[in-house]
């Protein structure tokens, strides 16, 4: 079993949408990401440099996130790309977006999308 290291929660207004107005009035989403990789060694060296920088992940997924996209499905794989790339320590990425307050008729929160994608071999 792999170790994992969650980062919950990150929020970011962006203008995601295939509706014109959507790109221009935006709308909140919440990212939630879950790092898989090997972490025994940053658990006994207690060093930052043995681990995943949460300030580089965090980072990396709010560019993905603000670039313009018609599908969160898009903006979630583009955020498993740019960690998988970016940070080898990382061997595989859950990524859970969320759009809240969607433009459908009906008393909803948000709709969302989960993906898991691995280093490629």
């Amino acid at each position: 079993m792999k170790d994992s290291i969650k980062i919950n929660a990150i929020r970011c207004f962006a203008p995601h949408g295939c509706l014109e107005e959507e790109s221009l009035v935006g709308a909140e989403y919440q990212l939630d990401l879950e790092l898989f990789g090997a972490f025994q060694r940053s658990c006994s060296t207690d060093d930052l440099i043995d681990t995943i920088d949460y300030v580089q992940v965090y980072s990396l997924a709010r560019e993905e996130l603000k670039k313009r996209s018609q599908l969160i499905e898009h903006v979630a794989e583009r955020v498993a790309e740019s960690l998988l790339r970016s940070i080898p320590m990382i061997e595989s990425v859950s990524v859970h977006l969320a759009k809240e307050n969607p433009p459908i008729p009906g008393d909803l929160k948000s709709v969302s999308v989960h993906i898991h994608r691995k280093r490629p071999a």
